[in-house]
């Protein structure tokens, strides 16, 4: 799997929308439920419970930036929009699957199929944000560059934060990507 130098996706995409900048992830992030999907019958756990490492990584830093700068907005503009708490129960329900996944080795009988069930849940969540909150954000008067902005740089500073606790001394090899979202909370 190629490893992307996040400098060059900050610069890349600095110049999109917030729905292009979350259309970007939601693809990666589907193209590693696939990549799974299809190792399904693959004897290789590790390179399996690399992948799920990665997908939720991407989850957790995704469904950050939508919690903390894309919702907000939308909210702003659509204080009762139903679509934006379904989207949070959603989140939450991703984010108890992402500790169930992180707490699980690569021969926990139930991670594929927690891991799977984890994937059933974003398609639905991604396909229910393409459908209407997309095109509501687009119809609405929300500066949608700036956003994007928003987005990337602290996507970027997330990155980067859990990448120096990946580095620092009495870190493992791999740190749970949603408990390094937690301690990133608590240290920004």
């Amino acid at each position: 799997m190629k490893q992307l130098d996040p400098m060059d996706a900050s610069a890349a995409n600095a110049a999109k929308s917030a729905i292009e900048i979350l259309n970007d992830d939601h693809r990666r992030i589907i193209e590693l439920f696939s990549l799974f999907e299809n190792m399904r019958n693959d004897i290789d756990d590790r390179r399996k419970q690399r992948i799920v490492e990665t997908t939720c990584l991407e989850l957790a830093l995704h469904q950050q930036i939508e919690e903390e700068i894309f919702y907000p907005a939308l909210r702003r503009a659509f204080p009762q929009h139903r679509m934006l708490d379904e989207a949070s129960v959603e989140h939450d329900t991703a984010e108890r699957l992402i500790q169930q996944l992180s707490a699980m080795g690569e021969d926990d009988a139930q991670r594929d199929a927690t891991f799977t069930v984890l994937g059933h849940y974003v398609r639905y969540h991604i396909e229910a944000e393409a459908n209407e909150l997309f095109s509501k954000a687009r119809r609405a008067s929300i500066d949608l560059e700036t956003l994007g902005m928003k987005l990337v740089q602290r996507k970027h500073t997330l990155r980067m934060r859990h990448l120096r606790l990946l580095g620092s001394p009495g870190s493992s090899e791999f740190v749970t990507p949603f408990g390094q979202v937690a301690v990133m909370q608590q240290a920004g």
